[in-house]
């Protein structure tokens, strides 16, 4: 018997057009079951789109930003990205922090933390500090320093379908904080208005 996974309909956050917004330090739970509609990474450490989730980030107070995302399953292999800062859907660019490392049995963490990218060796010797890695890399990369009112999007790519979900942890620090307020992710093209209970002179 075949399991197929549903197909993505364009309201989900497998699109960056459809980031989730992240309000807080508050940690999320989420998994993705397709790429979403479009394709959306054009360069940087992660080839292509596989199975994605996207987050909109608004800093409302600067500092220092980063997080831990923990597989559900040790053996999901978990990638991320993270643009900005004030990056466009249409034209993202290259990410500023990168992460495309291969799933290590005792290491399946990723995500942007200074302390564990300093001190998780996978037996390469690859723990230090680095921005973007490829996939000998460690899982980690650096935290960011962010200035407040700047937006940034992560996107979560996961190699292979199925799996049971991720857990996002934030790490906000130096007075770092977020806000709810972000833009929309819609273009106002026309805008036509006409006066109600009017009658033709």
């Amino acid at each position: 018997m075949y399991h197929f996974l549903p197909a993505p309909v364009g309201t989900e956050n497998f699109d960056c057009i459809r980031a989730t917004g992240v309000c807080s330090n508050q940690s999320i739970i989420d998994a993705s079951f397709g790429p979403g509609l479009s394709s959306d990474i054009t360069d940087g450490c992660i080839p292509t789109e596989n199975y994605t989730n996207w987050y909109a980030i608004k800093v409302s107070a600067g500092g220092k930003i980063g997080f831990n995302l923990i597989p559900n399953t040790t053996s999901d292999d978990y990638d991320f990205a993270l643009y900005g800062p004030y990056p466009n859907c249409g034209a993202l660019g290259s990410p500023i922090r990168c992460s495309y490392a291969a799933n290590w049995a005792s290491f399946p963490n990723t995500g942007m933390n200074s302390t564990l990218n300093a001190s998780t060796n996978t037996g390469t010797g690859n723990n230090g500090s680095d921005l973007t890695e490829g996939a000998d890399g460690n899982g980690f990369t650096d935290e960011l320093a962010v200035n407040t009112g700047e937006t940034y999007l992560v996107v979560i790519s996961k190699w292979s379908p199925g799996g049971n979900g991720f857990a996002l942890n934030w790490n906000l620090t130096d007075g770092a904080s977020l806000d709810c307020d972000l833009p929309l992710p819609v273009e106002l093209l026309t805008f036509n208005a006409e006066p109600e209970n009017s009658s033709s002179v």
